[in-house]
């Protein structure tokens, strides 16, 4: 191939548009990953790993990194020699925020190969300047836009994220015939890491087979096989032995549905297209591969399925992995293939020209295929991006617990100390030869605890170890407040040693003047009471949290040493009322480290249960167990929404969460439903509402009927509804009874007079049921004797629906 000769383009608008915008990107993203640094949301792995690698690096330690105890090459999982040269930025400034900052330059900077890559086309398909212009300006955009670039861009740091302007400028002066400047940046792409060089041997091939550039595309593939062979079978092999005790990548083992072995793996894969196609076409795979196309710029990239087809051999390990995380676009996996689905849109843009015929026609298709891209891009950006354009963005607050670290304790360690810490203070004390993560200890002098942090440790492990290291009396504390606790080893403490935690350190417990997005007031066994509580999300990874404001009566008893200390428990309900998550499986942190028997009466003290992924729809529940795991009592005094203290009044029934447009709300259960009605029963319960679908079913299929009720008065019976399916002859054939059931029972006699009562109702219809015509009938008996509640026309059931048995 030769070099393609464009016309003479100066300095234009839309270039120094996209400068801009590439400015603006690098700015704010630096901005967003150094906050979500400092609101400790980074972790050891994987910034702390690069971190301290390359500082490692830059003294003398090639590569080194301290990992399970020892001082590792991080040469076990990856060959990254791109680590190498860019260790001398610390040089500039010896900070890990330098490395985040990098990385964000480095993305950001692919706009403007994105924009000569796309502007060249376009030239190339007859296009003016100016339109050509228009759609780099248009594709750089879409490319700074990318959901899947950005969550790279902010998931900590990785090599992999390098490749991604390296592999743009390799294709564009491919794509010219500037072979030089390929060789350059495909030398740079073969640095990044070892599975990289599958792209430049797809380019390689490219040239060899489409590109008209044989000896070129030869080269090419030939050196990028040759290094990808000697990483992958040589280098890794060697030190993964060492680590792991085997002799290949342990990453093999995300592919273990093909085979025990890359050889095994690729045969599978090439022999056995059944397994690959039940694979690939999973739901969530095909929906990562439809937002990837959307990201790029909805479907015009299919136009040119031979640029798509360069990136394939990274998009197959991330369709077939059983990693999830590599078919999320929340995580760096993502990265390396954008290249090519914004390069295969530009090249689409141009063939969509080419193919309306006249220059005047094409010119118009190209204007209007690249505000389809733009369109597309900002649409998918909305639901998924990270940019203020984004409806879900999820910005991080530093607080001053945050900035005590950098303030108070990082300060009095020494530089050159052994340090054991938690996750996620490891990347911002890891600039030192040798580092351990808790609950690890070994060699350590110096141990700094955050107990106010989720630390990749259970809690109560994390308190324990705590526990050890002052009973083995080997360890003083030097400082403590606010969750941190910095302990020294004997000899390396200076003054009396502290074997006690002061009260401040409890202050990361305590609120001065809560602010609760629901308040509640409610005691439980005359001591604690409940303030209130806010639903928090994460909606990254679709995970709810949830922090409890409490009190302490001032009628409290002084604590027993030898009663075993309350449990504050709040659960989330299920769809059916049963129970998901308790703080048997995500327990409260401040409890473990504050317990309630310390607390001081009056002072609010919060806890906060993890973020976890819980399901679509939930209902909050709480109660507080004494030491044998028996509930106390509660007594509901007030609540902003409704409010039930449920069997004999030992638990609470709070609200209902559900997740709508991708951040969790409470399910508003008053809202009027489809049908309106206005009927009661015996002048007590009264049926305000209600909804049914489908109309149409086939013999087997569920129908889902919701029904409002009302209590018109106190009532002092529990009663049951009843449900009922009836065929054309009035006899009963399916039917659901109990009590108003949504998201937990809830039993008459706590009905609040006037308050709405959701109630979800579920009728299976049998599968030998007949074709025909089926009544809907609800109403309530009494459960010990059966006698139902009559309506004011002396009947004892309502009609809400007709159904159609196909």
């Amino acid at each position: 191939m030769t070099e393609r000769k464009q016309p003479r383009l100066g300095v234009h608008w839309t270039l120094v548009a996209v400068c801009l915008a590439t400015v603006a990107y690098a700015a704010y993203m630096s901005a967003f990953s150094i906050v979500r640094h400092d609101a400790f949301l980074t972790n050891r792995a994987d910034l702390g790993h690069f971190d301290q690698t390359l500082w490692n690096t830059l003294h003398g330690q090639f590569l080194i990194r301290t990992d399970g105890g020892q001082q590792m090459i991080s040469l076990t999982d990856h060959v990254e020699p791109i680590l190498v040269p860019l260790s001398l930025i610390y040089l500039i400034w010896e900070n890990v925020r330098a490395l985040l900052i990098f990385q964000t330059a480095a993305i950001a900077l692919g706009a403007l190969p994105v924009y000569w890559l796309a502007r060249d086309e376009l030239l190339g398909a007859r296009c003016s300047p100016s339109v050509a212009r228009l759609a780099g300006l248009v594709l750089a955009l879409v490319y700074l836009l990318f959901p899947g670039l950005q969550a790279a861009n902010l998931t900590e740091f990785h090599a992999t994220t390098l490749v991604v302007t390296p592999m743009l400028l390799a294709l564009y002066h491919a794509r010219r015939g500037r072979y030089g400047p390929m060789w350059l940046w495909a030398v740079v792409v073969m640095m990044v890491k070892e599975e990289m060089t599958l792209l430049t041997l797809m380019l390689g091939l490219w040239l060899l087979f489409i590109g008209k550039a044989r000896k070129q595309g030869l080269a090419l593939a030939a050196v990028s096989l040759a290094w990808c062979a000697v990483a992958v079978f040589v280098i890794t092999p060697q030190y993964a032995h060492i680590e792991y005790g085997t002799d290949q990548s342990v990453h093999f083992e995300r592919y273990a549905a093909f085979g025990d072995s890359p050889g095994a793996i690729v045969r599978t894969v090439l022999t056995d297209p059944g397994l690959v196609w039940r694979t690939v076409s999973q739901p969530d795979r095909v929906s990562y591969l439809l937002g990837l196309l959307a990201s790029g710029g909805l479907f015009i990239s299919l136009l040119a399925p031979e640029v798509l087809l360069l990136g394939l051999p990274i998009m197959a390990a991330n369709l077939l992995s059983s990693y999830d995380a590599m078919i999320s676009d929340a995580y760096h996996y993502t990265a390396p293939v954008v290249p090519f689905f914004i390069a295969a849109t530009a090249v689409g843009l141009a063939r969509l020209a080419r193919l309306a015929g006249r220059r005047q026609r094409g010119q118009a298709a190209a204007v209007l295929g690249a505000a389809v891209v733009l369109a597309g891009s900002l649409g998918y950006h909305r639901f998924h991006g990270y940019t203020p354009l984004a409806r879900n963005l999820d910005w991080p607050q530093v607080t001053d617990h945050h900035r005590l670290l950098e303030t108070r304790f990082a300060p009095q360690i020494p530089p050159d100390a052994v340090l054991a810490t938690t996750a996620p203070l490891f990347p911002h004390l890891d600039h030192r030869e040798r580092i351990l993560q808790l609950p690890r200890v070994d060699d350590a002098t110096w141990v700094l605890m955050d107990g106010a942090s989720y630390a990749q440790m259970h809690p109560a492990r994390l308190r324990q170890r705590y526990e050890d290291l002052i009973a083995s009396g080997a360890w003083c504390i030097v400082d403590a407040a606010d969750g941190y606790v910095l302990l020294a080893r004997r000899d390396e403490a200076s003054g009396d040693c502290l074997r006690e935690l002061p009260d401040d350190f409890y202050d990361f417990a305590r609120v001065d003047d809560p602010q609760p997005q629901v308040r509640v007031e409610a005691e439980f066994g005359g001591q604690w009471c409940l303030l209130g509580y806010d639903v928090m999300n994460v909606p990254q990874w679709r995970r709810v949290g949830l922090r409890l404001y409490w009190t302490r009566t001032a009628a409290a008893q002084a604590p027993d040493p030898a009663v075993p200390s309350v449990r504050l428990y709040p659960f989330w309900l299920g769809e059916g009322g049963e129970v998901i998550e308790t703080p048997d499986q995500r327990p409260l942190v401040e409890p473990i480290w504050y317990p309630p028997e310390r607390w001081r009466p009056g002072e609010v003290v919060v806890t906060e249960m993890m973020p976890w992924d819980i399901g679509p729809v939930f209902r909050l529940g709480v109660a507080v167990l004494d030491g044998a795991g028996r509930r106390l009592p509660v007594r509901m005094e007030a609540s902003s929404e409704p409010a039930y203290a449920m069997d004999g009044s030992t638990w609470l029934r709070l609200g209902v969460y559900h997740w709508h447009e991708g951040r969790v709300r409470a399910l508003d259960t008053g809202a009027p439903l489809k049908q309106r009605a206005d009927v009661e029963f015996d002048g007590r319960l009264a049926l305000v509402g209600f909804e049914s679908h489908p109309t149409r079913l086939r013999p087997g299929d569920d129908l889902d009927l919701r029904l409002h009720w009302r209590a018109t008065v106190r009532v002092e019976q529990d009663y049951a509804a009843f449900v009922h399916l009836l065929d054309s002859a009035g006899e009963r054939v399916a039917q659901h009874d109990g009590p108003a059931n949504f998201y937990s029972h809830l039993p008459t006699t706590l009905w609040q007079v006037g308050a709405a009562v959701l109630d979800q109702r579920t009728l299976s219809s049998a599968a030998k049921l007949a074709p025909g015509m089926y009544d809907v009938v609800v109403g309530w008996y009494k459960p010990e004797t059966g006698e139902r509640l009559r309506l004011p026309d002396g009947g004892t059931s309502y009609h809400v629906a007709r159904i159609r048995l196909e």
